[in-house]
């Protein structure tokens, strides 16, 4: 992402965060809106974080929507605990973060391995890489803050950032090559 674009965005993304934390989930069937506003949020702090610091605007807004989410997970937790008639558990300390994060990184890394033997050639295809490019999202975003505080964990995300971005061209080279597709084949649509 440009730096003009997230300036852009970053309100939006905001605004969007802000209403959907000011709500509480009222029963398991709307959980998909926080779950889904979550991932928005990880979107955009992973496509920023290589622009933090270049705009202090940018940045703002950026620990505002690291905040929002976590407000977010905590409410979706605390109603999932609700119903089952549990207590929300203590913050994990740092030290136990990297921990496992540590630990989740040594998923990311079998990920990050077999996204790069994927064969995904169209659109259609497409599909099969929002769920990882999602899971490489949230990884990026919850270690963010840990960087530089675990050599094991630096060298994971490295590779995930590596993995994503191949990713994010690999997905705009296919979606080019659709749109030139559909438009030389547009004419056709015409005359039928």
């Amino acid at each position: 992402m440009q730096l003009q674009d997230a300036i852009r965005d970053a309100p939006s993304f905001l605004r969007n965060a802000q209403d959907v934390a000011q709500r509480n989930p009222a029963n398991p069937d709307t959980l998909y809106m926080w779950d889904n506003q979550v991932t928005a949020i990880e979107a955009f702090l992973a496509n920023t974080e290589d622009l933090n610091g270049q705009n202090p605007d940018l940045s703002k807004v950026r620990r505002e929507l690291f905040d929002l989410k976590k407000q977010i997970q905590n409410k979706v937790l605390e109603f999932e605990l609700k119903q089952e008639n549990q207590e929300m558990p203590p913050e994990p300390t740092e030290e136990d973060l990297i921990k496992d994060m540590v630990e989740f990184g040594k998923d990311i890394r079998a990920l990050c391995k077999e996204l790069g033997q994927a064969a995904v050639n169209d659109v259609k295809a497409l599909q099969e890489l929002e769920e990882p490019r999602q899971v490489l999202n949230a990884f990026l975003v919850d270690t963010e803050t840990l960087q530089g505080k675990s050599v094991p964990l630096g060298k994971q995300r490295q590779m995930a950032k590596e993995t994503r971005a191949r990713i994010e061209a690999r997905i705009a080279e296919i979606v080019k090559e659709w749109r030139q597709a559909d438009l030389a084949g547009g004419d056709d649509d015409d005359d039928g």
